[in-house]
């Protein structure tokens, strides 16, 4: 009888360890301390690891074989499918058209968090879709037939792939991160004026100081290779190209007043490094616009609580520093030997205003969003900012409301709707309102664009 109970009080506590311990493969080090302090015998122990081993490879966590380095690994994914449509007046002269699109589109998101030892962390993520800013693939576009799978869209690609090093600092009040590879920004900017489903490729760091119970700073930072050179060196032009990179570096600044009230203030430059003239005449050269930018980003923000509500107002000022450089690229891409009048270079700047109550994190929780947008003609870096206010168009004003409902934890209703017109006509001209400045970043060639979308999301 005793034999007995020491037993299985041996296996309850092995049990238990195993349990709350990320799934450990070996108890041996708790059994052998039984063994130490007398509780069991040196027979009893194989015993016991013989049957800790058995139970736990008949569990699905035994089906893994992990590396003994990885401490911790979880698993995450989430789907969403969309309802959108998207309605959009193009003038030309005393010509109005009108461009209808209707679709119902899907994302797919799976991703794999690696936690190591001596502080280091891994990512690896995969999503549909093939676009910089969007994962969506589009139902009924394959080109295999009804119900096809061979379209672009329908592909999957590396969404993440990084390594991530938390240093242990001098101060436990300093907390830092850095970051390598392809990994979530690591700066504060909110879904308008950087695309959320874009993820950066390059390095990044984070710092936060908790300098007291009410004040926090921190320092964030990335170096990011936008765009790789292939044909490096002096081409027969005589022009010389490099890789060009996004430099980003921000400060923050946060007061909390109380467990309920707080103000944050983040400035934040966005600088391009080696961008090529597109009239240069090396070869590859930039066909858009979006490159031309030494960006500065003003971002407030207070957050404070009513009635059980989080509530979030906010302003984001961004001025371009080099936005007659963005005018000029424009006027070269055009290639129709336009003259384009260089006192709309001022046309840098962009406001944005948001309003945010309610949060989205578990059942009957709701959300809901009121923004608005001005954008001036060369304000803003076309390729980074959200893809659906406006189409990502520049020069253009207006506003979005967002509303979101969550069924259960893990699953949410969304829905949205974006609308924009144009700022200034005849930045251009032959009274192209605006003038498209490529095929894919545009300085609002439309009159205005309306976005609706509806949006079921589930997660783990």
């Amino acid at each position: 009888m005793k034999k007995t109970f020491k037993k299985m009080t041996a296996l309850a506590v092995a049990f238990a360890a195993m349990t709350f311990a990320a799934v450990a493969q070996d108890s041996g080090a708790l059994v052998e301390a039984l063994v130490k302090k007398g509780i069991l015998s040196d027979q009893e122990a194989e015993e016991i690891r013989a049957d800790l081993t058995k139970e736990f490879g008949q569990t699905p966590a035994g089906k893994l074989n992990l590396n003994s380095a990885v401490t911790q690994l979880k698993l995450y994914g989430d789907t969403r499918v969309r309802y959108t449509t998207e309605s959009s007046r193009t003038k030309n002269g005393h010509e109005l058209s009108t461009q209808n699109r209707e679709q119902l589109r899907y994302r797919v998101r799976l991703g794999a968090e690696y936690s190591f030892v001596d502080n280091f962390k891994a990512g690896v993520a995969f999503t549909t879709g093939t676009a910089n800013d969007s994962g969506n693939s589009t139902f009924g576009n394959g080109t295999d037939g009804a119900f096809g799978k061979s379209s672009a869209n329908d592909a999957i690609v590396v969404d993440l792939a990084y390594l991530q090093y938390d240093p242990v600092m001098f101060d436990s009040s300093v907390k830092t991160s850095l970051f390598v590879g392809r990994h979530k920004k690591t700066f504060e900017l909110d879904w308008i004026n950087f695309d959320g489903d874009i993820n950066v490729e390059g390095a990044g760091e984070k710092v936060s100081w908790e300098l007291n119970k009410n004040f926090n700073f921190g320092y964030n930072g990335g170096q990011y290779l936008y765009e790789d050179t292939t044909n490096q060196g002096t081409n027969n032009t005589n022009t010389t190209r490099h890789d060009t990179w996004l430099l980003v570096n921000q400060v923050v600044a946060e007061y909390k007043v109380n467990k309920d009230l707080s103000f944050k203030v983040s400035p934040m430059m966005m600088d391009m490094v080696n961008q090529t003239s597109p009239d240069s005449g090396a070869t590859g050269a930039s066909t858009t616009i979006a490159g031309y930018g030494s960006i500065l980003f003003v971002p407030l923000e207070a957050k404070f609580k009513l009635w059980n509500t989080q509530f979030r107002p906010y302003y984001i000022y961004s001025h371009n520093f080099e936005s007659e450089e963005a005018l000029l690229a424009a006027q070269s891409l055009r290639r129709d030997n336009v003259t384009v009048d260089r006192n709309n270079a001022d046309q840098s700047d962009s406001h944005t205003f948001g309003f945010e109550a309610g949060e989205l994190k578990k059942k009957k929780d709701w959300q809901v969003g009121l923004y608005y947008i001005h954008r001036e003609a060369f304000a803003s870096n076309n390729d980074l900012v959200d893809s659906d206010w406006a189409l990502q168009r520049s020069n253009m004003k207006g506003y979005a409301v967002k509303a979101g409902y969550m069924l259960t934890d893990n699953v949410s209703l969304n829905a949205a709707y974006l609308t924009g017109d144009t700022l200034q006509d005849h930045i251009f001209p032959n009274n192209v309102v605006g003038g498209a400045a490529s095929n894919t970043n545009q300085i609002a060639d439309r009159s205005r664009v309306e976005v609706f979308q509806l949006d079921v999301n589930w997660k783990f």
